[in-house]
């Protein structure tokens, strides 16, 4: 199947731009390996196309927790549930539709829809990993920090300087006033 088939056939204008303007004028130079797609995504800005089953066990083996929170995925190729095909008036019909209807109810189906098809990473920790940080990362907040010290301690002094000329110029002033009552 060429590769441009889905695109070909789909009718959202979207995914029609999509094609022509990125995949188009490639040729087949965006074709590769699942391997190198799902690295290509762990390691850069990319988007990689591929049947999802086969993407999620490389993703669940390969990324790292925060990477897979960070996964998005869009639908681009839209896929129908499988039925099966019955003539009009077969005898059968309805005898298939309530056994199918009862494997569903049953959960049969979706048993073996997650045996079959693998789900998407959970991403288990919503926080960001822990990154460590230099010296030179971190050298403005230190900056800040020794600024902020020396304009604080800055501050103390003028405060020291200041309490310790109005108590020596208040003993001065009540020294004065003493004189003066014992004066009169």
């Amino acid at each position: 199947m060429n590769h441009s088939t889905f695109v070909h056939n789909a009718t959202d204008p979207m995914k029609k731009e999509i094609y022509r303007r990125k995949l188009e004028p490639k040729g087949d130079k965006f074709i590769m390996t699942l391997n190198e797609g799902v690295e290509k995504m762990r390691t850069e800005f990319f988007a990689f196309h591929t049947e999802q089953t086969s993407a999620y066990k490389v993703v669940a083996d390969t990324f790292q927790e925060s990477e897979k929170c960070k996964l998005q995925e869009i639908q681009f190729v839209n896929l129908v549930e499988p039925w099966i095909i019955a003539t009009k008036n077969h005898t059968y019909k309805e005898l298939l539709k309530i056994s199918l209807s009862h494997l569903r109810e049953a959960g049969f189906y979706n048993a073996e829809r997650k045996r079959i098809f693998k789900e998407k990473p959970k991403c288990t920790s919503k926080t960001s990993s822990f990154v460590s940080a230099g010296i030179i990362d971190i050298y403005a907040a230190f900056l800040f920090f020794a600024v902020g010290l020396l304009i604080s301690f800055g501050l103390f002094l003028t405060e020291l300087l200041i309490k310790k000329y109005s108590q020596r110029r208040l003993k001065k002033n009540w020294n004065k006033f003493i004189i003066k009552k014992f004066e009169r």
